[in-house]
């Protein structure tokens, strides 16, 4: 059978790379000549150079090569928001909720593209029932909908209750949710075509 060469990972390649760069310095430091001549470093001006001890120079190659192998082994931030305890109430569906957080982190202007007629979402509230209506068509031939609706606590900014649409679903989009006494909600929606949309608020 054919032996593979090893595969080296992209951690030991910064590591050795920054490794072989002090060692060389170190070297060069040993040598009659590089006692003699001061190591130009970087240029303060057209006209003048900035020189800097050695040893400092070395300590700061050794501590960036050090940095850098490091940074390598970081694990990458994730790029879509995650609901949490404090953001999204228990009764959200978490796919749901993560979009509705990637929306509100991308978005941030609303209620500047479409028909303000067609696309604001408006509120009724009965006792603790609060019902959201966008009045919208839901055209699934375009397609132009709105993808999702959900009501938002005006004091913690919490997401309390969410609805997630697709084009085909009955006109107009509508969002039907118990919500604690005393609450002050705030109704949202977003559309595929026009983006974000923030209706008045109310209390429950």
């Amino acid at each position: 059978a054919t032996m593979r060469p090893p595969r080296i990972s992209r951690t030991s390649v910064l590591f050795i790379a920054g490794l072989a760069g002090v060692s060389a310095f170190r070297a060069l430091s040993r040598t009659p000549h590089a006692r003699r001549r001061p190591l130009l470093v970087a240029r303060a001006t057209d006209d003048d150079h900035v020189s800097i001890p050695r040893a400092d120079f070395l300590a700061k190659v050794s501590s960036a090569a050090v940095a850098l192998s490091t940074a390598a082994q970081q694990p990458a931030a994730a790029s879509v928001a995650e609901p949490t305890a404090s953001a999204v109430a228990k009764s959200v569906d978490p796919a749901t909720a993560r979009k509705i957080l990637q929306i509100e982190r991308l978005n941030v202007d609303s209620n500047v593209n479409g028909d303000k007629k067609k696309h604001l979402p408006q509120l009724t509230i009965s006792g603790t029932k609060v019902e959201c209506v966008v009045p919208h068509v839901m055209d699934p031939d375009k397609p132009h909908f709105i993808e999702f609706i959900w009501l938002k606590d005006d004091a913690s900014d919490a997401i309390i209750a969410a609805k997630a649409f697709a084009p085909t679903d009955p006109s107009p989009p509508t969002l039907v949710a118990t919500v604690k006494p005393g609450t002050t909600v705030v109704p949202v929606a977003y559309c595929n075509l026009h983006g974000l949309w923030i209706g008045g608020a109310d209390v429950v």
